[in-house]
């Protein structure tokens, strides 16, 4: 008798977007927690297991410079926990994370994400005024 069961896996898998809580490294020491938006995976041919990539969003815009406080950053899934997606933004929070994220290359895919949900707020708002 052989039973099949499916693969399970304990591991939550992140999409571009997600608002995660992440630790937040400043000259080699964690500083604390915060806020951060996933724009991807880390190694794209390792899957989620390899980490994401985030951008720490309330700090600035994205950036990664050797010298200063960089807002994009490298995690791994053990370390993250998810409080929410863009979904639950304002249309203005939307429309300044749009802006931001098309600076570097990236944001990219969170960029389009929030360019497209943006877009969709500003035409359910103009069609509650009408």
């Amino acid at each position: 008798m052989s039973t099949s069961t499916a693969p399970s896996t304990t591991a939550t898998a992140y999409q571009v977007g997600d608002i995660v809580q992440a630790p937040y490294w400043q000259r080699g020491q964690i500083t604390g927690h915060r806020r951060a938006l996933v724009i991807g995976l880390y190694a794209d041919s390792t899957g989620p297991g390899a980490g994401y990539r985030v951008w720490f969003y309330t700090i600035g815009k994205p950036r990664l410079e050797p010298d200063g406080p960089n807002t994009l950053a490298g995690v791994f899934l053990r370390e993250i926990s998810r409080v929410g997606d863009i979904y639950g933004m304002s249309e203005r929070q939307i429309s300044e994370i749009t802006r931001a994220a098309r600076t570097h290359d990236h944001t990219h895919a969170l960029a389009v994400k929030a360019e497209q949900f943006w877009r969709r707020l500003k035409i359910a708002r103009k069609s509650e005024q009408n």
